[in-house]
């Protein structure tokens, strides 16, 4: 028996990135031709579209931007395509390597924890003395 797992990212309910996201994403990437990563992926230039669109909105902004004419033209990761890919493709590392040595269980939490730091700001420490209390 094998375990096998799957990673998504979600943004309010709905799903920003799963594996076959990230792989067009990635053929994109590789391609610089949405034309070329549906070839190579072997989908439809309408379903790829459709799936960049559903990622887009759930983002609020682009993970890729097409450029016409010109030398330079083609389909490009924006910034936020690239890190999205580069966050997915290190978790989906992180999760593989975990589920697949069961020694690195110890380490997840440390793995993840040290990766995903959440920027906030303390707003208010509450002290509890029910416990003080109970004790003298």
């Amino acid at each position: 028996m094998k375990a096998k797992t799957k990673l998504w990212f979600t943004e309010d309910g709905k799903t920003v990135m799963g594996a076959g996201r990230a792989e067009l994403l990635k053929t994109i990437d590789e391609e610089r031709s949405l034309r070329k990563a549906c070839q190579k992926l072997g989908i439809s230039y309408k379903h790829a579209w459709m799936m960049l669109k559903k990622m887009n909105d759930a983002l609020g902004e682009p993970a890729v931007v097409t450029v016409r004419g010109g030398k330079e033209q083609g389909t490009f990761l924006t910034e936020l395509g690239r890190k999205l890919l580069v966050e997915y493709e290190t978790n989906k590392k992180v999760i593989n390597e975990a589920v697949g040595d069961e020694t690195s269980w110890e380490n997840v939490s440390f793995k993840l924890s040290a990766r995903n730091k959440l920027p906030g700001k303390v707003i208010e420490v509450e002290k509890k003395r029910a416990c003080l209390e109970a004790h003298h």
